[in-house]
């Protein structure tokens, strides 16, 4: 544990760090003792603090450190290890703030049992044949870039879960006398998982306030302990508690990464795992909160990842709905530092760049993580990649970051059919040589390629949405056009989808599709008199007609439909949906012919029933809208797309350009293709609106 003071009398910087905390509290208590009785650190006795085993402090990160060099055992007393006891009291300093600016929730971490229970040896991993390592100071167990493993140390889960809920009740008293609440609480326990419906239960019957709970572990204990998650879903039903999982390892979706990390287990494991947990989500959102934070762990960049490696985790992600559960994932990458098997693998292997430490990312500095080990990507076409895919994120939503990666994956490839000497983010980054600066500058054309197709529809920096207007073409009641697009309502819902796009914008995510969750977010929606129903394939959800009547009873007049189309050509379907109350309907396609709508669906008759949909929706009085999403190769046809929408009745026009359908060889035939549309929609006066990544 370090503790870091800065002292106003002595104008430093002080750092004491004790050691063996985890097994023995009393060292705490006596620094503690020793800063108050001294009212700060110019008034403490030097003796004092020597007198505290295993204490060493230092002033300023250039002073030597003081101190007692080796550690002392400790006796395992009660009394010093267990149950809980504050040892100080809370003192903030000015409001705390999230990254983003915003007042974060008040949260506590708990501790009691320690380390990772995961136990693989590292020296039965043929991925380390040959790699020397010395044989002390390095973990040989469990996961290889992780310095847990095979060092859990747990109590009795009735003991353990007694102790959370005397550290919960004494932070609620004392937090509560303070004019405060206590929003959520860390369990720092890597085998938490197993106990958790018991101590939603116990925190129940103890009669506590409702929190949010937050469970960390490991990926595949998500399969193992399925029935107590869903134990624990049914425990905090209706009570105001929730529980997500937050810091779950998954790591990686391709084999060849999981089984260097050592992790010991499957993709296979994981797409079960994830199954499992959409589904618990479904059946349980207030308690299960499956996206509410998005904090799981991943590894994307490491000196032996391969563009395979990237396009297989890019097709589980979008397959199993990864995203929100990995927020930053694609600048995710390994951090090397000497007790850690990698770390003796890149050095065995020459791609160190140093020994020592000297990387400290921006991800680190945030999170706490200490100086790493530069490295090299052991194909330097990985290196570009990430510099690519870097300069991708800086620039789009986060919802587009397997856009990001699937596009600089896709342009390596073509622009390096084989693999490059070994090279480094940094080396390209700060153009260290002749190669590098080459190398910068190609990314840097592809970026400016980006930035000049961003400029057509962005209106203002950091505007990427402007088409959302094109939505609502037409103001009801007599509102401005200024405030009809903030007035918009979108109410996301639908299971799956008679479709399998190669391109999903929906991100296969499965949306709520039961009246009894819909029906408040239809209510809250029509309070602006307009309601948009979107997600996966709204048509395919039975309530739908229930709904739409909901929204036009709240008082929205303007019902839009955004929909593939292909169930409104089923006979009988556009005209019901009218009758219920759809006013609108946003058409998506893809491409011109038919037959290559078919294709890229992968459905047979998909194009043929696009279109009839819209001509059955005309014909059952709905206004007719296009959503053109263009493809990579077929930019050409975009303007004889936009002619036939209006052939067939479009009153407006989207398009949608997607991140991972640019070709940046392409980029300026893009372009113009988007200008040719543009025109071609003006000629026929029709409303045509850009939006992109």
């Amino acid at each position: 544990m370090l503790l870091t003071e800065t002292d106003a009398g002595l104008g430093r910087r002080v750092d004491f760090r004790l050691q063996h905390l985890t097994s023995h509290r009393a060292p705490l208590h006596a620094l503690v003792d020793a800063l108050r009785a001294g009212d700060g650190l110019p008034g403490v006795d030097p003796a004092a603090l020597a007198a505290i085993p295993n204490l060493r402090w230092q002033l300023d990160e250039a002073d030597a450190p003081t101190g007692p060099t080796s550690l002392v055992p400790h006796p395992a007393t009660p009394d010093a290890l267990l149950p809980f006891e504050p040892v100080v009291d809370l003192h903030r300093i000015g409001e705390p703030r999230a990254r983003d600016g915003s007042r974060p929730p008040l949260r506590k971490s708990l501790d009691t049992n320690k380390g990772c229970p995961f136990s693989a040896p590292i020296d039965e991993n043929p991925a380390f044949d040959g790699v020397p390592m010395p044989a002390e100071g390095v973990t040989r167990a469990g996961c290889s870039f992780c310095f847990m493993g095979g060092d859990y140390k747990a109590l009795p889960w009735r003991e353990t879960v007694a102790i959370h809920v005397r550290q919960i009740g004494w932070y609620q008293r004392a937090l509560t006398a303070r004019g405060e609440r206590l929003d959520e609480i860390v369990l720092r326990d890597q085998h938490a998982i197993r106990y958790l419906p018991h101590l939603v239960r116990a925190l129940r019957q103890a009669e506590l306030q409702p929190v949010g709970i937050l469970v960390p572990g490991r990926g595949d204990a998500i399969l193992r302990y399925a029935d107590a998650l869903r134990d624990a879903a049914d425990a905090g039903e209706g009570s105001g508690f929730w529980f997500t999982l937050y810091l779950i390892g998954f790591e990686s979706f391709s084999q060849p990464q999981l089984d260097l990390y050592n992790k010991g287990v499957r993709v296979a494991d994981y797409a079960a795992a994830l199954t499992d947990l959409h589904a618990l989500h479904r059946a349980h959102p207030d308690t299960f909160r499956l996206t509410a934070y998005g904090a799981s762990s991943f590894i994307l960049w490491n000196p032996w990842t391969t563009l395979d490696d990237l396009r297989a985790t890019t097709t589980f992600c979008r397959a199993h709905d990864v995203l929100p559960l990995a927020h930053g994932i694609g600048d995710t990458r390994l951090r090397l530092y000497p007790h850690l098997p990698l770390w003796h693998k890149a050095r065995a292997e020459g791609l160190l760049q140093a020994e020592e430490r000297g990387v400290e990312d921006a991800g680190a500095r945030w999170t706490g993580y200490a100086a790493a080990t530069p490295w090299l990507a052991r194909d330097g076409r990985l290196a570009v990649a990430e510099v690519l895919a870097t300069g991708l994120l800086r620039r789009i939503r986060p919802g587009d970051a397997l856009d990001a990666l699937e596009l600089a994956t896709a342009w390596v490839e073509r622009r390096f059919p084989t693999a490059l000497p070994p090279n480094s983010r940094e080396a390209i980054e700060a153009g260290a040589d002749v190669d590098a600066i080459a190398l910068r500058d190609a990314i840097d054309a592809v970026l400016h390629s980006i930035d000049r197709l961003q400029a057509r529809w962005q209106r203002t920096p950091g505007d990427a949405r402007v088409g959302a207007a094109a939505m609502a073409p037409e103001t009801p009641r007599g509102r401005t056009s200024a405030d009809s697009t903030a007035a918009q309502r979108t109410v996301l819902l639908g299971g799956g989808c008679n479709n399998a796009c190669s391109r999903c914008i929906g991100g296969h995510r499965r949306h709520d599709d039961t009246a009894e969750r819909l029906l408040p977010m239809v209510a809250r929606a029509a309070a602006d008199g307009r309601v948009v129903f979107g997600g996966r394939e709204p048509t395919l959800v039975r309530p739908l007609p229930k709904l739409l009547r909901a929204a036009r009873a709240a008082g929205a007049d303007d019902v839009l439909l955004v929909s593939n189309a292909r169930a409104l050509a089923l006979p009988g379907v556009a005209e019901r949906l009218a009758r219920a109350g759809a006013t609108r309907l946003l058409a998506k396609r893809h491409r011109l012919a038919d037959a290559d709508e078919d294709a890229y669906a992968h459905a047979a008759g998909a194009g043929a029933q696009q279109r009839e949909g819209v001509r059955a929706a005309r014909a059952a009085g709905l206004r007719v809208g296009a959503w053109l999403l263009p493809i990579a190769g077929a930019e050409a046809e975009l303007p004889a797309l936009v002619a036939q929408a209006v052939a067939e009745g479009a009153g407006w026009i989207v398009v949608r350009v997607m991140l991972a359908e640019v070709e940046p060889e392409r980029a300026e035939t893009l372009g113009a293709a988007l200008d040719a549309a543009v025109a071609e929609a003006a000629a026929h006066g029709v409303a045509l609106t850009l939006e992109g990544f």
